[in-house]
């Protein structure tokens, strides 16, 4: 993020408050020294630093300011439960130069919905009961930790099929996290949920 400098703006002075469409009240507090390359060079725009109800801070431009679109990342959009946060991982890349969802962000919203979602459970009541551990509920966070689990480089290449599964690596669990969750071929995942069933059947 750009240094916060010394706000000098008439019109989007410290304090002054302004509405958003979705996201509630901002509050500036502060100008941003940010700076945009153009044909004659480098020209310094007016973005501010705003503050929302929760105390999230980010950085706007004027015009996104004044007509209300500035967004707060950390607000749940996904199930009532997932958000993106503020961090370096991005849920949208331009590819044939359309924009698509990251394989990153595509895994962390079905994870989302999977769990906490009530229309999608009604399909897959297996899922019914699941969760996922709070600070997956931060896309940011979800894409830091993934990086370190079993088989993400794989995964990653996309030269074979991986799932993120959360009962491999702890048998039973019903959490996705950190701590349980590893990617898996979809035969690894059969073969385990095979294993499940034959283990329930030989108790009863």
């Amino acid at each position: 993020m750009s240094m916060r400098e010394v706000n000098k703006s008439k019109r989007y002075k410290d304090g002054t408050v302004y509405d958003t469409i979705n996201h509630g009240k901002i509050t500036i507090v502060g100008q941003s020294d940010r700076a945009y390359k153009t044909n004659k060079g480098v020209a310094f725009f007016p973005y501010f630093y705003a503050a929302f109800s929760d105390k999230t801070v980010a950085v706007f431009a004027q015009t996104s300011i004044k007509q209300g679109s500035c967004k707060n990342k950390n607000t749940p959009f996904v199930s009532g439960i997932g958000y993106l946060g503020y961090g370096k991982y991005r849920a949208n890349e331009v590819t044939k130069g359309k924009s698509v969802n990251t394989k990153a962000y595509r895994t962390w919203n079905n994870m989302i919905q999977r769990c906490y979602d009530a229309v999608w459970q009604s399909r897959h009541p297996s899922y019914i009961g699941c969760t996922v551990a709070p600070r997956w509920w931060c896309f940011q966070n979800f894409c830091a930790d993934i990086e370190t689990l079993d088989g993400y480089d794989i995964w990653k290449a996309e030269k074979v099929r991986m799932d993120l599964d959360k009962d491999i690596r702890i048998p039973g669990s019903r959490v996705y996290s950190k701590d349980t969750c590893k990617f898996v071929t979809p035969a690894e995942n059969q073969c385990e949920m095979l294993d499940r069933v034959l283990n329930r059947k030989q108790k009863n």
